[in-house]
């Protein structure tokens, strides 16, 4: 039981009330509301990797911005601005899909992974002619602060 929970049992003993049947109302109410939210990964700063598209090694770039569980990206693709979108963090797990043109062709990426101190990885969806899925790893390359909200 917490102190919350304790006071207001204590005031309610004292006032007449039942404890007991208080106390396991509460005890339910906590069940139900389910597991806390985790806290959000540290994510802000500069990444980057290398994928291979087209068969050839794309050095992709991101800068993300942070404010708690909220995420901005702006990315590059081979040295040129890449339109990002379906961005989410919860917890470790993030996920954000980037767009850009390579030889013509619109190519779009979806990265899905987890972040791990100054490393995130997971799949990526390429989407460029045809489908194909790669594992990719990031590295951390400056660190960002977490803005306040």
């Amino acid at each position: 039981m917490n102190v919350k929970s304790a006071l207001v049992v204590l005031v309610l003993a004292l006032c007449g009330q039942s404890a007991v049947a208080l106390a396991q109302s509460a005890a339910g109410s906590a069940l139900q509301a389910g597991p806390p939210a985790a806290a959000p990964a540290h994510v802000a700063g500069v990444w980057q990797w290398r994928l291979p598209v087209n068969n050839s090694p794309l050095a992709l770039e991101a800068v993300v911005v942070q404010t708690l569980q909220k995420i901005e990206i702006t990315a590059k693709a081979g040295g040129n601005a890449a339109a990002v979108s379906a961005v989410s963090l919860r917890g470790d797990a993030i996920r954000f899909t980037l767009t850009y043109e390579q030889f013509g062709q619109p190519v779009t990426l979806g990265f899905s992974g987890r972040v791990n101190g100054e490393e995130m990885s997971g799949m990526v969806q390429v989407s460029v002619g045809e489908e194909g899925t790669l594992d990719w790893t990031a590295a951390r390359t400056a660190r960002g602060t977490i803005r306040p909200e």
